[in-house]
């Protein structure tokens, strides 16, 4: 039988969350499995403060992302790669892979 935390996971396998319409990253996140055949996804990036080295990985799951792109919004005052922009995945099944470090956000 797999090991289960007492909350529900399995500390040995990434916390993954199926999302379909536009939100926050969880503090919990580590995939977000993002779904887009229903529309474009902003995900908001939320201060990471306290989050350093933290891995994060946006997938689009539903192959729609060149029709309905998925972005990722930092928050006021949080630089995702030393800029306050929006970042965009637009190839279909595309990625981008995010890593948390004094406060902010960089891409891998």
């Amino acid at each position: 039988m797999p090991y289960v935390s007492q909350d529900g996971f399995d500390p040995r396998s990434p916390r993954t969350r199926a999302v379909s319409s536009s939100g926050a990253i969880a503090a919990y996140d580590e995939v977000l499995r993002v779904d887009t055949t229903g529309g474009a996804v902003t995900i908001d990036l939320v201060d990471p403060t306290g989050w350093d080295s933290r891995v994060r990985t946006v997938k689009d799951v539903g192959g729609a992302a060149a029709t309905n792109a998925i972005t990722l919004d930092p928050a006021p005052g949080v630089n995702l790669d030393g800029s306050t922009s929006n970042r965009t995945i637009t190839l279909a099944y595309g990625s981008i892979r995010l890593i948390c470090a004094g406060g902010h956000w960089y891409t891998v």
